[in-house]
């Protein structure tokens, strides 16, 4: 009981944190239509008994890595997640299935299955694996340029947008690594280094 809490705790927190669109009736008409098998029905969930759960719309590109964070995020969805039932009542809703989820999410149904069997041991991680990641930066010394950098050009009033940072980085990487060939951006360096320091970008 006390780790089915916890669990349901971890998935509030993760939901409060991500930068959430809401997930409306749209989401109907981009669902894969569920083969019909044999087992007991799934109970429809009336609108009325909890507050409607708003997650992002569905994933465009599948990832090559899951961070423990990502993967409570998907476990989040299919727990806790209300989709319309495909009635022609609109306060029916569900649980969405793995296969849905896995849509949603771009993530291959077996890697779900293994996550969920995994859930227990994520919980335990989802704490320290930011703190890991953050001690494990590569270059920095051109982060923390790219910092001052970007710090500067927002006192100035300017706009820091994603090109700024590609363009910069590869300047400083020329100058401090000049004979490790050619920088690489990728969006797991930039994405870690983001989290890492306080960027506030404008889209």
């Amino acid at each position: 009981m006390a780790e089915s809490s916890r669990a349901t705790q971890v998935h509030a927190s993760i939901l409060n944190t991500v930068d959430v669109n809401v997930f409306n009736d749209r989401i109907s008409s981009q669902l894969p239509v569920a083969k019909n098998h044999p087992g007991p029905k799934r109970v429809a969930i009336s609108s009325n008994s909890r507050p409607k759960t708003i997650f992002r719309p569905p994933i465009s590109a599948a990832r090559k890595s899951y961070t423990v964070r990502y993967k409570l995020q998907v476990l989040a969805y299919l727990h806790q997640a209300s989709i319309p039932d495909g009635t022609q009542s609109a306060n029916q809703l569900r649980r969405p299935t793995l296969v849905e989820t896995s849509h949603q999410f771009k993530i291959p149904v077996p890697n779900i299955s293994q996550c969920k069997l995994a859930e227990s041991t994520l919980l335990t991680r989802v704490g320290t694996e930011r703190r890991s990641r953050i001690g494990k930066r590569k270059w920095p010394v051109l982060e923390k340029e790219l910092y001052d950098a970007f710090q500067a050009h927002r006192k100035q009033g300017k706009i820091v947008r994603r090109g700024f940072f590609r363009i910069k980085a590869k300047l400083l990487f020329q100058q401090y690594h000049p004979n490790e060939g050619v920088f690489q951006f990728s969006n797991g360096w930039f994405n870690g280094m983001v989290q890492v320091k306080d960027y506030v970008l404008k889209s």
